[in-house]
C-alpha cells in the first residue's frame, strides 16, 4: 500500500512539473481581477512578474485555459489594456505601460510604413 502510495505521488509530482516546464498550462479562472491572476500564474508556473499595481484595472474575468502557453494567457488578459508584457530568458515577465520592450530591431522594420504605429508605442530596448 505504502508503494503504491509512493508511485502514485511520485507520478503526480512528474505530471506537474512536466506541465510547468512544456509551457502547456492548464489554468481555472473564476471571477478574478488581473492583479489575483497574475498571483496564481505565480503560484502555478515558475514565472515571476514585475509591474505597478495602478495599472491593473478590478474588471473580473473568468475563463478556463486548458494546454496553452502563458503568453496566451496574457494576450488574453492584457488584451483590453496599453500594457505589454516582455518573458526573459530567466522567466520573468516584465509589464510595460504603453512601452514595448525588445532585445533587438524587428526584422523588416520600415519607419515609414509604421509611422502611426511608432507614434503611439515607445520602445525599449535591453
Amino acid at each position: 500500500m505504502k508503494k503504491s502510495i509512493l508511485l502514485l505521488s511520485f507520478f503526480l509530482n512528474l505530471s506537474i512539473y512536466s506541465q510547468k516546464e512544456s509551457g502547456n498550462l492548464k489554468i481555472e479562472i473564476n471571477n478574478l481581477n488581473k492583479e489575483q491572476i497574475i498571483n496564481l500564474l505565480e503560484e502555478k508556473t515558475d514565472y515571476h512578474f514585475f509591474y505597478i499595481n495602478s495599472w491593473l484595472d478590478n474588471r473580473r474575468i473568468s475563463k478556463n485555459f486548458n494546454n496553452t502557453s502563458i503568453t496566451n494567457i496574457l494576450d488574453y488578459i492584457l488584451n483590453d489594456t496599453a500594457i505589454n508584457y516582455y518573458i526573459t530568458n530567466d522567466k520573468k515577465i516584465i509589464l510595460t505601460y504603453g512601452n514595448l520592450i525588445s532585445n533587438s530591431i524587428y526584422d523588416n522594420f520600415d519607419i515609414d510604413d509604421s509611422l502611426s504605429f511608432v507614434k503611439k508605442r515607445k520602445y525599449l530596448f535591453l
